[in-house]
C-alpha cells in the first residue's frame, strides 16, 4: 500500500526472520512520505564510522533517522547495520518517530497523542529496560501499537510480555507499523473514507481522503457519498442498529435503521 517494504524476495516475505538495523532504518525512512514527515531534523547527525558497506539508501535513512533522532545509534561513534533489531530498539524507534509525526487529525505535525500517565500495561518483563525504553513500550501499548505482536509462537505470553531483548521478526513489525501508521494522518493513494466508532447515536464523524500516487492530498477533489436512510427512530431501534454485518464487512441493509438520526452506513 505504501511501498514501505518489498519483501525479501520478489515472491517471499519472510513472516519470521529477522530484520537488520540498516533495514528498520529504510523501513521507518520509508513512512516519512505518506506521514508528511520532513525529510531532515534539525539535530546533528553522528558520523558513523561502520556504514561505509551500506547502500546509498540506507545511509540515507540512517542519516535522515539520525537527523530527526529517531536513531542515536547504539554508540555516538557506531550504528551497527547488520545488528538485528530487539523488540526493545524497535519501541524507541517507534515512539521517537510518534513524538514528532503528525497525528491523523493533526494539521501541523505535533506528535501522536500517548496516554502513560496511569502507567497502566500489562507487562512483566520491561521494570529492567532503561526509562526511555520502558516509557516507549508503555507509550505503545496504550496507542494499542504492541498488542498487534502476537504471532503463533508467542501467543501464550505475548499478552503478559513485551519480551525486549528477543531480536523483533518482521511479521511483528509489520504489524506495529501498521498499527502506528494508523495513528498518523498516512492513507493509501485514491479515495478512503473512515468514521469514528463507539460513538452514540447522530454523533458520527466521517472523513473521506483523496491522495495523489505519491500520497499527497488532492485538495477540493468532489467525491460522492451513499448512504442507507434509516427508517425507524425508536432508541430502542437505535441502539440495536448495527451499522455493518461482522463477517462480511458491508453496510448493514436490514429494515432495522433510523431516519433523521444518522445512518446505517456510508
Amino acid at each position: 500500500m505504501f511501498g514501505i517494504t518489498t519483501g525479501k524476495t520478489a515472491t517471499t516475505y519472510d513472516p519470521s526472520g529477522t530484520i537488520s538495523r540498516q533495514d528498520m532504518a529504510r523501513f521507518i525512512h520509508r513512512m516519512f512520505v505518506p506521514t508528511g514527515m520532513a525529510a531532515a531534523g534539525v539535530t546533528v547527525v553522528p558520523t558513523f564510522t561502520d556504514t561505509a558497506h551500506v547502500t546509498a539508501d540506507g545511509l540515507a535513512a540512517i542519516d535522515a533517522l539520525a537527523s530527526h533522532g529517531i536513531t542515536t545509534g547504539t554508540t555516538t561513534t557506531t550504528f551497527s547495520p547488520d545488528d538485528n533489531v530487539t523488540r526493545e530498539q524497535m519501541a524507541l524507534f517507534l515512539y521517537r518517530f510518534a513524538q514528532i509525526v503528525g497525528a491523523y487529525d493533526d494539521a501541523t505535525p505535533s506528535g501522536i497523542t500517548m496516554s502513560i500517565a496511569s502507567g497502566a500495561y500489562n507487562y512483566s518483563d520491561i521494570a529492567t529496560t532503561g526509562f526511555e525504553s520502558m516509557e516507549a513500550i508503555i507509550g505503545l501499548y496504550n496507542a494499542g501499537v504492541t498488542g498487534e505482536t502476537c504471532i503463533s509462537t508467542t501467543v501464550a505470553t505475548c499478552g503478559t510480555t513485551y519480551r525486549p531483548t528477543e531480536d523483533i521478526t518482521r511479521a511483528e513489525m509489520a504489524s506495529m507499523l501498521t498499527a502506528l501508521l494508523n495513528h498518523t494522518n498516512a492513507r493509501p493513494a485514491g479515495v478512503s473514507i473512515q468514521t469514528t466508532t463507539a460513538v452514540t447515536a447522530t454523533s458520527e464523524a466521517t472523513s473521506i481522503s483523496c491522495r495523489n500516487a505519491d500520497f499527497t492530498v488532492n485538495q477540493n477533489t468532489l467525491v460522492d457519498s451513499f448512504h442507507q436512510v434509516r427508517t425507524d427512530t425508536s432508541a430502542t431501534t437505535i441502539a440495536a442498529s448495527v451499522p455493518f454485518v461482522a463477517v462480511t464487512n458491508v453496510v448493514n441493509t436490514s429494515t432495522g435503521g433510523v431516519t433523521g438520526t444518522g445512518t446505517v452506513g456510508t
